[in-house]
């Protein structure tokens, strides 16, 4: 049986108004990481994050309205990379800042979970660039990958299961 009792944190100091800010990976997926800031004085704040200083993906904080405490969850991250990201804000005042860049890093899927190549034939059988599918080995997972054949996101729970198919739900935040 498969099991991951993994808990990673980081704790650095930015310029700026950004005081302090931790990344944690999620214990059970690795691919999911939980970011929390704290700047020196209300803002509304994002996260801008990628491969490479890219920052092709942002998001806002999820908290309301002007605040000191910031807290966002990146899910479907690729499994084993190394992530640029740097935080935006923008005070009462009108007064915006960019943090300087840190890196996160995802871990690599678990060992059972055998390496793949995609081929697409059809664009329209991907659903926003991820292929949602089953692994059918022992033990056999749930799983989320994108049209590189990255692990996004798995499930295996240790037994020897048959999943024949495995869907999004409608929300987008599980299988089903």
């Amino acid at each position: 049986a498969w099991t991951c009792l993994l808990f990673v944190t980081t704790a650095c100091a930015p310029a700026d108004i950004f005081e302090s800010h931790e990344w944690t990976l999620n214990e059970n997926v690795t691919t999911i990481v939980t970011v929390t800031w704290t700047p020196t004085e209300p803002t509304i704040s994002a996260i801008e994050f990628g491969l490479n200083e890219s920052f092709s993906a942002s998001a806002e904080s999820t908290s309301e309205d002007y605040s000191t405490d910031h807290a966002l969850t990146l899910y479907a991250l690729k499994a084993g990379y190394d992530y640029d990201f740097r935080f935006t804000a923008e005070t009462e005042s009108g007064e915006t800042y960019t943090s300087e860049t840190d890196v996160f890093t995802t871990l690599g899927p678990p060992p059972e979970l055998p390496d793949l190549t995609v081929e697409i034939f059809d664009e329209e059988a991907t659903r926003h660039g991820f292929l949602v599918g089953s692994v059918m080995s022992i033990p056999s997972a749930a799983v989320i990958i994108d049209t590189d054949g990255d692990y996004r996101w798995w499930y295996l729970d240790g037994r020897t299961l048959t999943i024949p198919r495995a869907y999004l739900s409608m929300r987008g935040d599980s299988l089903v």
